[in-house]
């Protein structure tokens, strides 16, 4: 079956501003909705679509507020979603677009509720403190990773 065209320069590339709407290649488009617009596929990253709106949403709600969460709330909205990403990274599980786009979405809310507070003040500890978490994790399963000896055709499925 022959497949509608993609957002793909004519060289075969993809095209810059596809990264816009979701940052997978072709090969990993089962970790996207795609969408079919005027014939064109337009692959959306599952958890991105989820993440992107809730952080907006929760920001616009938050900035009025003057209730700030503690870092710990905070902490554990990404952890359903740090856990998903490394077991699906690291093999063990392949990952289902409902669950990325679940805890895209309570992710979404964590950065929502730091959004006020860190543009009222940019070196407020609590960002950092969570930005640290996510970086700790992404050190630790790509980590794990080079030492299994693992690439994308050997295991694991899932790109923050």
């Amino acid at each position: 079956m022959k497949q509608g065209p993609s957002i793909q320069e004519p060289n075969g590339e993809v095209a810059w501003w596809q990264y816009l709407l979701g940052h997978h290649d072709r090969r990993h488009w089962d970790r996207c909705y795609v969408i079919n617009v005027g014939g064109t596929k337009i692959p959306l990253c599952s958890r991105c679509v989820a993440l992107y709106p809730a952080a907006i949403m929760t920001a616009g709600i938050m900035f009025p507020l003057r209730w700030h969460p503690g870092v710990s709330f905070v902490g554990l909205l990404l952890v359903p979603g740090l856990l998903d990403w490394s077991l699906a990274r690291l093999g063990y599980v392949a990952g289902k677009n409902w669950v990325r786009s679940t805890t895209g979405a309570l992710a979404g809310v964590g950065m929502g509720l730091l959004a006020p507070a860190y543009l009222k003040n940019p070196a407020a500890s609590d960002l950092w403190q969570v930005a640290g978490l996510v970086v700790a994790v992404w050190i630790l399963v790509e980590t794990a990773r080079w030492a299994a000896g693992l690439d994308e055709e050997a295991g694991g499925r899932d790109e923050p």
